[in-house]
């Protein structure tokens, strides 16, 4: 339920409220990808690059072909 509220917070870009939901996800079910993304989602957000590439990087190695999480790697890790 966490990941759900979290995914349609940041749908809306409520960055902050999607957060600790996303958190709570990511403690629940530390390999869901989605729940990383989301976090990586949040990070470029408040444009912390290096926690992005972070979460992202996590996502992928749980979900190598998660296409949003390459895509987002791939925006955030260009000069």
């Amino acid at each position: 339920f966490p990941l759900l509220l979290g995914q349609a917070l940041l749908e809306q870009e409520r960055w902050a409220d999607a957060e600790p939901l996303l958190q709570r996800a990511v403690e629940a079910a530390p390999a869901s990808a989605e729940a990383c993304v989301g976090l990586g989602r949040v990070a470029l957000a408040n444009a912390d690059r290096a926690q992005a590439i972070r979460w992202l990087r996590r996502a992928l190695a749980f979900a190598p072909y998660n296409r949003q999480a390459a895509h987002l790697l791939d925006q955030v890790s260009a000069p």
